[in-house]
């Protein structure tokens, strides 16, 4: 048997660093019985679930007074709570015109929040009144008129909703509701998806697996541990795939979501261990 490592100085430039291509010395035939499999794989989890270019995932907007304001969150990877704060500071810039106070123990106080409903397996959104008239002792920063009126989450981008399991429309329905709102993503028959990639396939231009669509699909796996960190995978068993026959001067890995949709890979630091057994051995 014969082992091939792939890393980081094997990227291929233009696929997000997803496909790794491995050139071999010399041209090397493959012959009919020749199998490969993959030994093991080290991988930074360092792809967005906000991406604006592979998932146009990154708007929605929010209803107050009169002015829809129309939110662009910057590709990077967010957790429900990193989305809440993010949200949270763009009440801080006046042209957005969403209402925040500071109250008499100089918490800030916002109208709008997203958070997770445990039980239910869902996010949900909750719409406060704003006050028509400013508290004792509290200020408003922003000078955003106070209204009596709750603000309202629109959904246009059907990709962001998936997100946070919201369908496309209004919450709450009606605009200059002066009711408290709220709202989760399980009333709906939905469940937030806050990781469009659930899963990583392998695939290798060396494979011939003929029951598999793709053919050339070497293998897949969940990516199991937290943005940040390394996923490591060693298979407890070789899960051998005939080869293609012909002569190669190179082999290409290619990792995809679970749709074999392309992901954007941010650390190229990658280690990835083939190995091949020929029909001879």
């Amino acid at each position: 048997m014969r082992t091939l490592i792939f890393n980081s100085t094997n990227v291929l430039q233009g696929t997000k660093n997803s496909t790794y291509r491995y050139n071999f010395p010399v041209s090397v035939k493959f012959e009919k019985g020749d199998k490969v499999a993959l030994q093991s794989i080290l991988l930074p989890y360092s792809w967005y679930n906000i991406n604006a270019s592979l998932y146009n995932n990154n708007t929605f907007q929010i209803y107050y007074m009169g002015q829809t304001t129309t939110l662009t969150i910057p590709d990077g990877f967010y957790t429900l709570e990193d989305l809440n704060y993010w949200l949270h500071s763009q009440y801080l810039l006046p042209s957005n015109n969403l209402p925040y106070l500071v109250d008499d123990a100089g918490n800030n106080r916002y109208y709008g929040q997203f958070s997770y409903n445990t039980p239910y397996y869902s996010v949900q959104w909750d719409a406060f009144t704003v006050p028509s008239e400013l508290p004792a002792g509290w200020t408003n920063p922003s000078a955003i008129p106070l209204s009596g009126f709750t603000l309202q989450l629109i959904i246009e981008n059907n990709n962001f909703g998936q997100i946070i399991g919201f369908s496309m429309g209004s919450y709450p329905p009606e605009q200059d509701s002066t009711e408290t709102y709220s709202t989760t993503s399980a009333l709906q028959g939905n469940v937030p998806n806050l990781s469009p990639v659930n899963s990583l396939v392998l695939q290798c231009s060396l494979c011939n697996n003929d029951f598999a669509v793709p053919s050339r699909l070497l293998y897949s796996f969940a990516p199991n541990t937290d943005f940040g960190k390394n996923i490591f995978l060693s298979p407890p068993q070789f899960a051998w795939i005939n080869t293609v026959e012909g002569t190669y001067t190179n082999i290409d890995i290619i990792i995809t979501d679970q749709n074999f949709q392309m992901i954007d890979i941010k650390d190229i630091n990658a280690c990835i261990q083939l190995v091949i057994k020929s029909v001879h051995e």
